[in-house]
């Protein structure tokens, strides 16, 4: 027998197959948008791709098109492209960003930067506009023009790039090939949908909603109290009914069982409500324990995360400060040194360490101006040869000092014959060497070798050395200047030595070989060479005091009366006086003014001994006393040279200091200078 479907089931089923239609529907609908929008962007990559190669392709027929130097086939270029179908717009702006052609001669002359190209670099090197005003939606490309060899005949040479070439791409076809496939894809969507809203109608009316129709009907049989299995139905329909109603009777029963433990457990819900509420009250605790604990967590990333920065910021400052130190110290330096051997020694010691180097030297050009010579260094070895010569072009800083260009080498391998093996024997990792000059004018170098700890030199280490030897330059030049006005100085006094001792042919040449005598002794007794210098000064003009005195007790043949003796005695103090005002004779002031004080104190004009005599005034009294023995005197008559070192060795200890003594007679028996000084002395007076 057919069963007829009840309203209940009719309207089941329209719901259920309604709603398989919707979600049919929102399935396929969800599938066709994220399709539509892939396949957007794979062909909005493929357009970009496709303007990046006509862009590629123009700029390459463009380059092809400078090397013929011919700008008309360049603008014919230019203008083939514009006719393209495809192509919207052409622009080409140069290095400073201002467009030179463009297929809409509305757009030359104006700032790149206003227009689409302007926004577009390396990392989004392209864009799509929407249409407006009758133009199609576009795709805008942009790309660089790099310089090549060939254009440094015609473009400056400082720039990397000679401008941009931007260029615009109609996306009119690729929305007409979208669009088209769009409305296919929504066609066979609809069809899809379709046929599986006819399948799923007719499985659900089959294999669900008519069961359960026959299901029901039975169902309101046994509510009107028909019991009885219809004749026509078959046996095990019979079986199947009487199951269900047993299986019925055993529901009720579990009903009542589950009834009664639902009340048991009413009554432990009421009694367990309140440790529920607590339980509830500390779980919202525990969250917000746990929210605050996230919190604290993020707010640590967030400080690590600032900390590195800072980190990062504070060895920036620190490098900066360094730098900063360094010059500064560079300035002070430069501000109150002006003599020439000191001033390159502490440029030396301060580069070394500012740059944290084992090596560092500073090359100056000889008096010659042909070769360079060492002038200062920190940790050369002990017996390097500081006279060595470097000629323009040698080694490290003949090679700087030849171009006039700084010289970075990282890893020493040999390039630019630069070898691993310096010639004052050390090993060279790397080097840092620049020019020291003033204009157009090289002074000389300074060199840096093997940075500390094995790192290599950067290039801001280059350019710190470079703003030290800017400095250094001026100095050198300031320090030569300052010499130069010294030496003007000291043969202007020496004139007056000379102008002194012309009036007396028996003091004739007399400073001379004073101060050569000194200079030999203070060498041989190794003292410093601005010591030595000052030596030479005092020897020049230890007796310039005795233009003060009258000719003829200078000339007298006999004893001096006690006033005589006293004007003379004052000489030393009047040199000192004549010399005081000049300033870098400072330090030649002792020498001049204790010339004529004893070892043991009887001298004169201060009366001071032993070491509170300065060190140059017992090496000029040495000097002094000897030349005096050895030459005619209008008083008395030279002294053979076996006498006159008798003399030195018998005043040894009172008039005179031993030590200089030991060295003076040392020099006497070996000293060829000496000995030709010594036959020149005793053709005084004749």
């Amino acid at each position: 027998m057919e069963v007829r479907r009840p309203r209940l089931f009719r309207n089941l089923q329209w719901h259920v197959s309604l709603f398989l239609a919707s979600s049919l529907c929102v399935v396929i609908a969800l599938f066709s948008t994220v399709f539509l929008k892939v396949l957007d962007r794979q062909e909005l990559r493929e357009a970009a791709a496709h303007a990046g190669v006509l862009t590629e392709t123009l700029r390459r027929g463009l380059g092809q098109a400078m090397r013929t130097r011919d700008r008309a086939l360049i603008e014919r270029s230019l203008i083939e492209v514009t006719h393209t179908p495809e192509v919207l717009e052409v622009v080409i702006a140069d290095a400073a960003g201002t467009v030179r052609f463009a297929s809409a001669s509305a757009l030359v002359g104006r700032p790149l930067r206003g227009l689409v190209y302007g926004d577009l670099d390396a990392g989004h090197p392209w864009a799509v506009v929407a249409g407006g005003a009758g133009r199609p939606e576009a795709m805008y490309r942009a790309s660089p023009i790099p310089r090549e060899l060939s254009c440094r005949e015609c473009h400056d040479s400082g720039s990397a790039t000679l401008g941009t070439i931007g260029l615009a791409v109609s996306l009119a076809p690729m929305r007409e090939v979208h669009t088209l496939t769009r409305n296919l894809l929504l066609g066979l969507a609809a069809l899809v949908a379709l046929v599986l809203f006819a399948l799923n109608r007719f499985f659900l009316s089959r294999y669900v909603l008519d069961p359960l129709g026959r299901l029901l009907a039975r169902f309101r049989e046994v509510e009107a109290g028909n019991l009885d299995v219809p004749a026509s139905a078959p046996r095990p329909a019979r079986d199947e009914i009487d199951r269900l109603h047993g299986q019925f009777d055993q529901m009720l029963g579990e009903l009542r069982r589950v009834h009664a433990i639902e009340v048991a457990a009413e009554r432990e819900l009421v009694a367990a409500q309140h440790d529920e509420r607590y339980r509830i009250e500390l779980e919202g605790v525990n969250g917000q324990l746990n929210s605050r604990i996230a919190e604290l967590d993020e707010a640590n990333d967030r400080i690590n995360r600032l900390a590195l920065q800072l980190e990062g910021r504070n060895l920036l400052l620190e490098k900066a400060v360094k730098s900063i130190s360094a010059l500064n110290r560079v300035g002070v330096a430069l501000s109150s040194e002006l003599d020439l051997d000191r001033l390159v020694q502490l440029l030396i010691n301060i580069s070394v360490k500012g740059l944290r180097v084992e090596i560092g030297t500073i090359l100056l050009f000889d008096e010659s101006g042909e070769h360079l010579v060492v002038r200062a260094s920190s940790g050369l070895p002990a017996d390097f040869d500081p006279a060595l010569p470097v000629a323009p072009g040698e080694s490290v800083s003949g090679y700087v000092a030849g171009n006039g260009q700084p010289l970075l080498i990282r890893h020493v391998d040999g390039t630019h014959g630069i070898k691993p093996l310096s010639r004052f024997g050390f090993t060279r990792r790397s080097v840092l060497c620049v020019p020291i000059k003033m204009k157009d004018r090289v002074l000389g170098t300074i060199e840096l070798t093997n940075r500390r700890g094995g790192e290599s030199f950067s290039i801001d280490d280059l350019e710190m050395l470079q703003s030290i030897a800017n400095q250094a330059a001026v100095a050198i030049e300031n320090a030569h200047l300052y010499r130069d006005v010294q030496r003007s100085y000291l043969e202007t006094i020496l004139a007056l030595v000379q102008a002194v001792e012309e009036k007396d042919q028996y003091t004739r040449g007399h400073s001379e070989r004073v101060t050569a005598f000194s200079v030999k002794i203070a060498n041989a007794m190794d003292l410093p060479p601005r010591t030595v210098r000052m030596i030479e000064y005092a020897g020049v003009l230890h007796d310039i005091g005795k233009i003060g005195i009258d000719l003829a007790i200078i000339q007298k043949k006999g004893r001096l009366t006690p006033e005589e003796f006293t004007v003379v005695r004052n000489h030393p103090l009047i040199g000192e006086r004549i010399i005081r005002p000049i300033g870098f004779l400072a330090e030649a002031l002792p020498g001049i003014a204790q010339h004529h004080e004893r070892y043991d104190g009887s001298g004169y004009p201060l009366g001071l001994s032993g070491d509170r005599l300065a060190l140059e005034a017992r090496i000029l009294a040495v000097a002094d006393a000897y030349d005096a023995m050895i030459t005619d005197r209008p008083y008395r008559k030279p002294l053979p040279k076996g006498d006159a070192i008798d003399e030195l060795l018998r005043c040894s200890g009172s008039q005179f200091d031993p030590m200089v003594v030991e060295h003076f007679i040392e020099l006497l028996h070996n000293d060829p200078e000496i000995q030709r000084l010594e036959v020149e002395a005793a053709a005084v007076g004749t």
